[in-house]
């Protein structure tokens, strides 16, 4: 990679952890990263992360990818990681935001019946 395509993407890095810390979550807590370099290039994704987006980004000679995080079907506000990769695929920045060991902590329980009558009354349907 070339060095001034290097640079451009460690201002990035030195810009993102600014933004977070400004709103009283720091990176430890928020299971922020910002790994290049060697350590990118050994990034795995975390199971629980689904990659959402690619995008080649001709102009740098990279790939763009977006993994967003899920617990079950819901996806993790804020859970986030974008990984840059050269021409031949290896990573070479990544950061974002992860969360392990979150648990669902609410449920919802509506029997049917109930469910019907919250419907019928919110649309103003009653049926055929």
């Amino acid at each position: 990679m070339k060095p001034g395509k290097l640079l451009s993407l460690l201002a990035i890095v030195v810009a993102v952890p600014l933004v977070l810390s400004s709103s009283g979550s720091s990176a430890a807590q928020s299971g922020f990263r910002a790994v290049a370099g060697s350590q990118a290039q050994d990034f795995a994704p975390p199971p629980d992360m689904r990659l959402s987006r690619s995008i080649r980004l001709d102009a740098l000679g990279l790939t763009y990818e977006r993994y967003d995080q899920y617990l079950g079907g819901a996806q993790v506000l804020g859970g986030e990681i974008t990984v840059y990769r050269d021409s031949q695929g290896d990573a070479v920045l990544v950061l974002g935001s992860h969360y392990p060991g979150i648990d669902q902590s609410n449920s919802v329980a509506v029997r049917p019946a109930r469910a019907a009558e919250a419907a019928a009354r919110d649309t103003g349907n009653r049926g055929s």
